[in-house]
């Protein structure tokens, strides 16, 4: 019999979309499947969505109670990140998937997935697609090439990490510690990312799992970018750092560019006057003793400038744009 997948999505507010995840899920061509969905507080129906889902599965053909199972899980408004957890403890399976609750699962994802874990990973990495949710266009594709070293990426800020990127095995899932509830942006970021270095054995998939909406975008993108999102986004980068230092495959490059990215992060911060993210942010690639290059050097003289240097950088970048053309 092939291994237990699990998929876990965390619900908050999705009537008019839920039922679409549910059935990317019910759609694979793996079994078995259990599928767990925590409802968190909402307000609207999707309780009642996913209970009448539910109740239609035995009437449909090829559906089968020892090889698919969903269950709804009820809890207090908490955050995505405690009804993942939630969904987390109550997984019985061999592998694990966190699906959101307005995303879909591309076609033959699982298969695909129970393929990868063959050669014995902890997790698997592989891609997404951001379709326009008014015409059902993909519009944005990330694919990651079979090569790519993911500890590298992950210190040079290119890891673009988000829970339908990842799946891990259950035993590995538990072995990372549940999602850091403390995080209210910037989560999946962190949790990918302690993933990925905290992982003995990786496997990267070059495909597809997940089609995301664009819907949310705009919005998440501001709140991202704000003083609140500034504060989760160094928060995530004192976590890196801090498993970066317990691995020993992480080279002085890979110290040197992440060590520059800091620079920039602080020197941003204190051009629009977050002056304590800035000092956060300085503070932490100070601390780190690794080589810079040209641009990182440049980047660490704006960020010791602090609130002038961060703003002289800002406009000297924006002149340059503008003399380009841009």
């Amino acid at each position: 019999m092939s291994a237990l997948f699990s998929v876990v999505t965390p619900a908050y507010n999705r009537a008019g979309l839920i039922e679409e995840t549910l059935e990317s899920v019910w759609r694979q061509d793996h079994r078995p499947v259990e599928h767990i969905v925590v409802d968190d507080g909402s307000s609207d129906a999707t309780v009642q969505v996913v209970r009448d889902w539910i109740a239609g599965l035995s009437g449909r053909d090829g559906f089968d109670p020892d090889s698919y199972r969903v269950r709804l899980i009820e809890q207090e408004n908490a955050g995505a990140s405690v009804a993942r957890n939630t969904g987390l403890e109550a997984v019985t399976g061999d592998y694990v998937y966190f699906l959101d609750s307005d995303d879909q699962m591309e076609a033959g994802t699982l298969a695909a997935l129970t393929e990868a874990y063959s050669d014995g990973a902890d997790m698997v990495f592989a891609g997404f697609r951001r379709f326009d949710e008014a015409t059902g266009e993909i519009i944005m594709e990330q694919i990651p090439d079979p090569s790519l070293r993911l500890v590298h990426r992950t210190m040079i800020g290119r890891l673009w990490g988000n829970a339908g990127r990842i799946s891990l095995t259950t035993a590995f899932a538990r072995e990372i510690g549940p999602w850091d509830a403390t995080f209210a942006l910037f989560e999946d970021r962190e949790y990918s990312e302690r993933a990925v270095m905290m992982a003995q054995r990786l496997a990267i998939l070059p495909r597809s799992l997940v089609r995301v909406r664009t819907g949310a975008g705009p919005r998440q993108n501001d709140a991202l970018r704000s003083k609140r999102g500034r504060r989760f986004r160094v928060a995530a980068e004192e976590k890196l750092a801090e498993r970066a230092r317990a691995r020993n495959d992480v080279t002085r490059a890979d110290w040197g560019a992440f060590r520059s990215r800091l620079y920039a992060l602080s020197f941003r911060s204190f051009a629009q006057g977050w002056l304590g993210h800035g000092r956060r942010a300085r503070a932490l690639a100070d601390s780190i003793d690794a080589p810079l290059d040209r641009q990182g050097r440049l980047r660490r003289l704006a960020a010791r400038g602090g609130v002038a240097g961060g703003a002289a950088y800002v406009g000297l970048g924006w002149l340059k744009n503008r003399l380009r053309g841009r």
